[in-house]
């Protein structure tokens, strides 16, 4: 059955790779020969430890300004050789600082794709694949020269609040800049970060962002008197980055490989034993934005008690309130689930065919196929789309999840994945009794919503959603700036009784 499947998903792909023009992997640099262009470079160190270079580039010609930002980064797993993944930012922007298009091209060994906006007139488009999409919104983001200019202007008022495009939100963001001279004693780490570039560097310029109501800091920039940024520190999962100047003996010099995965496991408060997990758990998270609430699903009931929520999962037991059947919202396809292409049909004909199966057997049925499809040790680098986690056969519980869900709906089954935490007795990476990132598919089985988990096994009490979504990676990565903050400081194991609609 495998082999027969491997051949018909081959045949598929080849056909709908050749309809699709190649998007990430040949896309070519613009920038003109370095004589043309201003080229700098910075190096990337988390915690103090170099893990990668990025290359800064820009560039004018008579109508338009061209900056280019290539960052490479060393990856390392225990037990796997380092890999290096590359994002690429362009962002074009008319002489007079009008903004036209701007792209992100992400590359690794398991995914590669390609995101861009442009503006046409005064709206804004966003295109993923081969789908174009208005932005919500009549917006103008400032792009890096033009934001250059206002930097001079409003540095002395203290202040500049603006708007930029994030990749990362799909969005254009509210943004406020805040001035400081350099000319205050600075704190010995500091100090000692900045000391080779103090004679030039005169401006400290706070980045914060606003979301859900609340300005949040996204980055400190440091500049020298024509306000080009040299320097720029940030915090992710409790670690420091530092983007500093990098000439070329500093470019010379060996990188060490970062391990991600570890930076967001969650301790689990007690060892919770095979038992628990296979009854119901009570979890108390802390540590969460005021404004973000863990979703209800159908084997997950919520509760907010003080700052703290209450997150009961039940592994044989329905928790949350029956839901409608779905609409046709949790049947589309997208550029992250392209649940009409032909591979996914291809695998679906051949698994249940037009046999009239109960909507969980077929689930079961894809679930099973996603496992055994999926190679046996996981990569964990990249977001691959659904059809490129077919194509690869690699990845970790992300690509699993959008394969899954995107064949579930190829099926015509209403599915939605699940971005939060699973609960690991065993080993994961050396660790044991964490909470692991991890994505995972819910499907409307005809009566509720049912958890199904192709990357770990069956679903159980130690699943505890934090989203659900249609697998953008927009999604994810708030996912991951949650989990800087969420501790779980308490599990309790509850009696189940027989008929449980808590």
């Amino acid at each position: 059955m495998r082999s027969r499947l491997l051949v018909l998903v081959l045949l598929a792909l080849v056909a709908s790779c050749a309809a699709v023009p190649p998007q990430a992997a040949g896309e070519d640099s613009i920038i003109p020969a370095a004589s043309q262009a201003t080229t700098r470079w910075q190096k990337l160190s988390v915690d103090g430890v170099p893990v990668g270079l990025r290359k800064l580039v820009s560039f004018c010609d008579d109508t338009r300004c061209t900056t280019e930002q290539t960052l490479r980064v060393q990856i390392q797993q225990p037990g796997e050789t380092a890999e290096q993944t590359e994002t690429r930012l362009r962002y074009v922007e008319a002489r007079d600082g009008r903004p036209l298009q701007a792209t992100k091209v992400q590359q690794s060994r398991a995914a590669s794709h390609r995101l861009a906006i442009e503006y046409r007139g005064q709206r804004l488009w966003l295109s993923q694949g081969q789908a174009f999409t208005p932005v919500t919104g009549q917006a103008v983001a400032q792009f890096p020269h033009q934001r250059q200019r206002l930097f001079a202007q409003h540095a002395s008022s203290g202040e500049l609040l603006t708007q930029e495009w994030s990749f990362a939100q799909q969005a254009v963001e509210a943004v406020r800049y805040r001035f400081t001279l350099l000319n205050a004693p600075l704190t010995q780490a500091l100090s000692t970060a900045l000391t080779p570039w103090l004679t030039v560097l005169r401006w400290k310029i706070s980045k914060d962002v606003q979301r859900q109501g609340a300005w949040q800091r996204s980055a400190i920039y440091y500049a020298d008197g024509d306000f080009t940024v040299l320097a720029q520190y940030s915090e992710s999962a409790g670690q420091s980055m530092w983007l500093l100047p990098c000439d070329e003996a500093c470019r010379a010099e060996p990188l060490e490989a970062m391990s991600h995965v570890y930076q967001r496991l969650l301790r689990s408060p007690y060892r919770i034993s095979d038992q628990a997990l296979n009854g119901k758990v009570r979890y108390q998270l802390r540590g969460a934005p005021s404004h973000w609430q863990p979703p209800g699903t159908g084997q997950q009931s919520v509760q907010k008690e003080g700052n703290d929520w209450l997150v009961t999962v039940c592994k044989h037991c329905e928790l949350a309130s029956p839901e409608a059947a779905p609409v046709d919202d949790y049947l589309g396809a997208s550029y992250w689930l392209p649940a009409k292409a032909s591979a996914f049909a291809a695998v679906v004909d051949e698994l249940i065919g037009q046999a009239s199966v109960a909507p969980a057997v077929k689930m079961q049925r894809l679930t099973r196929f996603v496992s055994g499809y999926m190679d046996e040790v996981a990569t964990y680098s990249g977001y691959a789309t659904a059809l490129q986690a077919m194509e690869s056969a690699q990845g970790d519980c992300t690509e699993h999840a959008l394969m899954l869900a995107a064949l579930a709906r190829a099926a015509g089954i209403p599915s939605r994945v699940v971005m939060g935490v699973a609960y690991n007795n065993e080993r994961f990476l050396g660790r044991r009794f964490v909470f692991v990132p991890h994505m995972w598919v819910e499907a409307w089985t005809g009566e509720r919503w049912e958890n199904f988990d192709s990357a770990l096994g069956p679903f159980s009490a130690g699943h505890i959603a934090l989203a659900v979504s249609h697998g953008d990676q927009a999604d994810f990565l708030a996912m991951n700036a949650l989990l800087d903050g969420l501790r779980i400081v308490s599990a309790v194991q509850l009696k189940s009784r027989v008929a449980d609609t808590e």
